[in-house]
């Protein structure tokens, strides 16, 4: 995927329910890490302020956006993306995921 640099990267994520959330402070996190890992840029917010995860069904698909702004040097990066609880920072078991996140690479032009 390639992103221009200075521009945001809009993200549109669908996500399948599984199991249903019953507590409900779970946030979305998007990191961007360059290719030593290092977080680059991130954004950390609730999923949807209008449709609490605490209220998605088993079963359902949720579109969640996210908007990152992407002011890095050309290269490659790894977006990594999952939910996570801020009271504690764990992070939500996800389907084939070691780590509770979903990773793809991406690459910033100028």
């Amino acid at each position: 995927h390639l992103i221009p640099s200075g521009d945001v990267l809009n993200i549109n994520a669908y996500f399948k329910v599984q199991t249903p959330v019953s507590e409900p402070g779970w946030w979305l996190f998007v990191h961007i890490l360059d290719a030593n890992g290092t977080k680059v840029a991130e954004r950390a917010s609730l999923p949807r302020t209008d449709y609490p995860i605490a209220q998605w069904q088993a079963g359902e698909q949720v579109v969640v956006n996210a908007d990152v702004p992407v002011v890095l040097p050309a290269g490659d990066y790894t977006l990594v993306m999952g939910f996570f609880r801020p009271s504690d920072g764990a992070r939500m078991i996800i389907a084939g995921s070691d780590d509770g996140s979903w990773q793809m690479p991406i690459h910033v032009q100028r």
